[in-house]
């Protein structure tokens, strides 16, 4: 059998809206980790690397961060170092905010 990402998206909407699929946050037990969400991927236009559908996730995510925030659940921000010689990431990698320690401009995470 065989589904299409229409079907499937009706279906996971279908299971939310009658609760089938639902889960509780515990506050004292959880946290949101925010992934990879770097110019890199998410600026249009900016690299060969970028990823159109993280870019239109975006305003979910910043609604997510302030649900989270709102009721102090901790929202923890991801980015790669310098690892693996940077053989495991793009040649855009050294350009990367997070590549600049040392300038307060460039290495800020701005969510």
């Amino acid at each position: 059998m065989s589904y299409t990402e229409e079907e499937v998206l009706e279906l996971a909407k279908r299971a939310y809206r009658s609760g089938e699929a639902s889960f509780e946050i515990e506050r004292g037990h959880c946290a949101l980790l925010v992934i990879d969400m770097q110019n890199e991927f998410v600026r249009p236009k900016w690299t060969p690397y970028w990823v159109p559908e993280a870019t239109r996730r975006i305003p979910t995510i910043r609604r997510l961060i302030e649900k989270c925030r709102g009721v102090a659940v901790p929202v923890i921000f991801t980015a790669f170092a310098a690892s693996h010689q940077d053989l495991d990431r793009p040649s855009s990698g050294a350009n990367m905010p997070n590549r600049f320690p040392r300038d307060p401009a460039r290495s800020r995470v701005v969510p």
